[in-house]
Parts: structure tokens; sequence; C-alpha cells
């Protein structure tokens, strides 16, 4: 796997912990700490969805119910994943514009 800002070559694998690579605290720790503090939010929000959505489905338990625990499942994480899709955008910007010799072709 690859850097997602400067290229480099890393160790860990795809779904390593971006947040605690070696070369993500070094080179990119506003990144490594920001993508920790996501993933723990991520997590917290998609759990307590989650017991709602069966909590819903076990309690109301019809085709409407279905659709709109869906719903109440999809949406705030749909949302979170455009603001870590923009917010990582950002990022890298952000180090190209200081890194513009190191940028990768």
């Amino acid at each position: 796997m690859r850097c997602r800002f400067c290229g480099e070559q890393l160790t860990l694998g795809y779904f390593s912990k971006t947040w605690n690579d070696p070369h993500y605290r070094t080179y990119h720790a506003e990144y490594s700490e920001w993508l920790g503090g996501w993933f723990k939010n991520f997590v917290i929000i998609g759990t307590i969805e989650a017991v709602l959505l069966g909590t819903v489905l076990y309690l109301f338990y019809s085709p409407l119910t279905v659709l709109i625990a869906v719903l109440l499942y999809s949406i705030p994480l749909y949302i979170l994943m455009i603001r870590h899709v923009r917010r990582t955008s950002q990022f890298k910007q952000e180090w190209r514009e200081q890194h513009p010799s190191l940028t990768p072709s």
C-alpha cells in the first residue's frame, strides 16, 4: 500500500490502522490524529444506529418500518462518508501545496 499523500510505499496492509502507521504519525501527524478521531466517531455512530435499527425492526416489523429503519441507518452514515472524503481531500490539497516538489506525478 502507498501513502495517499506522498506516494511512499508503506509496510502495513490496506486494512491496517492508518492512524497508527509510523509513516502517517511522523509525516502526516495532523491527518493521523484526525483520522483516529473520525474512525472512533464513525464506530460510535454506526453502533448506535445499528442498535436503533435492530430495536425498531424487532419491535415494529413491517415493510414500512424496514424502509424507515434503513433510512435512519444510511443517511447519517452517508453524511459522515461525504465529510470524510472532503476532509481527506483537504489534507491532500494542503500537503501538495506545502510540498510541491514531492508531489507524485
